[in-house]
């Protein structure tokens, strides 16, 4: 039994129970995202949600500059909520006052070789800055101060507690209900209303899940602002826009207008009822009304329209949207407090899988917020004696890996792997394989499968349609059999920058006298 635990960023050995490396003051315990359970760092499941650490994000996090310091003399660092290459979050208390935090928002030129292309960067956040300055709404977070220090720029906000909505979506307990994505997309577009009718007007074409936050109240926030864009010189995307929530004219033109943003709030409302991020792409064109079987028809139009790849059939303008998500048949508009708690049946809570089917009788009242009385319900019929269940042998069906692990992808790699099945019941079985990634290639046929007999499927990996770095998809495949379905998850690692071989390893000079000289040839590649 372990009675000590190294640090994951200097090795050092500390107790078991130690909050904080000894050494290097690096923290052992981290704290769950989405309930706030403690828990040690080398622990990847929250033990009350089950939730996974982003493994990645959190090493990473370890080697940017430690907490306790302290920014213009004032906020003093506690904790680092996300990083990049050239940004980072961090959470700062006042220095006056210990009990007042910020979000401080980190931007680093060190993407920026040139002097111009530093100005530039300058000169665009001092712009936005002000710009932003400017909008008063409940929706965005108060700019609190902005500064420069040792080379980087700081911009010091009002802290959100809450979580983005691509962790929300991420998080496989909790289910977007249509009624709460109503609710959410109209909050969204009260937003946009304000910041469209600045002069001019202010445009969100970074929008996309990682830019929304969502409080424990259910309020939602935009943050980031598309700050860190200018500091990105290599950016593949104009103006800090997300693939998968871009309009295809902001992707094509670099142009930002009223319709890009209505076109990114339809695709985050899909992202959210599907359970997707859409930046990673979807195996196919998954149409909402099978993705969420009892949403209405109203809702699916509005948000298909919203989405239409051509400008001039989506809505005219936020408020337009806004008042088919939400419009006076539903009330005041407020924040649904309990959207995270979980359901307990598949019917039942705010955050729930599918809308119940409304019997005909109900649709014209439930729909404008009405609740049956239940002394005026028809009287149940006698029950029909339950059937007797049929004698059937129990399809069992054991997949190997249960997990794809793919590890040192090239980038433009194409990586074929093996899925095996095995048939352990008796009775024949019937699957076929459905990948939900656009970067794994399954094989389309039904397969039949006898008792007692194993099926390899060859699978195609494409390392060209992932990102650089970790993806971890828990659900990236499923076997669908005709006893149900089972999910097979992959995580794959793409290496990210460039890659150098040298040849050869070892020069060897041999012997010869002092004053002689020598050459030998050094392949760099």
């Amino acid at each position: 039994m372990a009675t000590k635990q190294r640090c994951p960023k200097c090795t050092h050995l500390n107790e078991l129970d130690a909050a904080r490396c000894g050494y290097c003051n690096a923290p052992l315990v981290i704290t769950c995202p989405t309930c706030g359970t403690p828990r040690p760092w080398y622990v990847q499941r929250c033990s009350v949600c089950e939730s996974r650490t982003d493994d990645a994000a959190l090493f990473a996090g370890l080697f940017r500059d430690t907490p306790d310091r302290r920014l213009a003399g004032r906020y003093l660092v506690k904790d680092v909520l996300a990083s990049g290459a050239t940004s980072a979050v961090y959470r700062a208390v006042d220095a006056r006052d210990v009990r007042v935090s910020y979000a401080v928002k980190e931007l680093s030129p060190v993407a920026l070789i040139r002097p111009k292309e530093r100005q530039q960067a300058e000169q665009a956040l001092d712009v936005a800055l002000r710009r932003w300055s400017r909008v008063q709404h409940p929706a965005l977070p108060a700019l609190i101060d902005s500064f420069k220090e040792r080379d980087k720029h700081y911009v010091v906000f009002e802290l959100i507690r809450g979580w983005t909505l691509a962790q929300v979506i991420e998080e496989r307990r909790v289910r977007i209900s249509p009624d709460l994505a109503r609710n959410w997309g109209a909050q969204i577009c009260d937003l946009l209303i304000t910041l469209h009718a600045e002069s001019p007007p202010l445009y969100v074409p970074f929008l996309s899940p990682d830019h929304v936050m969502v409080t424990p109240d259910g309020r939602l926030y935009l943050v980031g602002l598309g700050l860190g864009h200018p500091f990105r010189p290599n950016a593949t995307m104009p103006m800090g826009a997300v693939r998968g929530y871009a309009a295809p004219e902001l992707i094509n033109e670099g142009t930002a207008t009223v319709q890009s943003d209505l076109f990114a709030v339809g695709r985050l409302l899909y992202a959210l009822l599907v359970g997707r991020l859409l930046e990673k792409g979807l195996p196919g064109n998954l149409p909402l009304r099978r993705a969420v079987p009892g949403i209405s028809d109203q809702l699916v139009k509005a948000i298909a329209r919203a989405a239409r790849r051509d400008p001039a059939q989506r809505y005219h303008s936020a408020a337009e949207f806004r008042e088919a998500l939400w419009s006076e048949a539903y009330g005041l508009l407020e924040p649904i407090a309990d959207w995270a708690r979980p359901p307990q049946d598949e019917n039942r809570g705010r955050v729930a899988a599918v809308e119940p089917e409304p019997s005909p009788a109900q649709n014209e009242m439930t729909a404008y917020g009405f609740t049956p009385d239940p002394r005026y319900r028809p009287e149940a019929a006698a029950a029909a004696p339950a059937p007797q269940p049929q004698t059937r042998e129990t399809v069992r069906l054991s997949i190997y890996p249960q997990q794809l692990r793919l590890t040192d992808l090239k980038g433009e790699e194409t990586r074929k792997v093996v899925l095996s099945l095995r048939n352990t019941g008796q009775t024949e079985a019937t699957f076929r394989i459905v990948s939900h990634v656009e970067w794994i290639s399954a094989p389309k046929k039904t397969v039949r499968l006898p008792a007692g007999k194993q099926a390899r499927v060859i699978l195609t990996v494409r390392a060209l349609r992932l990102p650089a770095g970790r993806t971890n998809e828990p659900q990236a495949l499923s076997v669908e059999t005709d006893a149900g379905r089972k999910w097979v998850g992959a995580v794959a690692e793409v290496m990210g920058g460039p890659s150098l071989r040298i040849e050869p390893a070892v020069l060897d000079f041999g012997t010869f006298d002092a004053e002689a000289e020598r050459s030998l040839t050094l392949i760099i590649q």
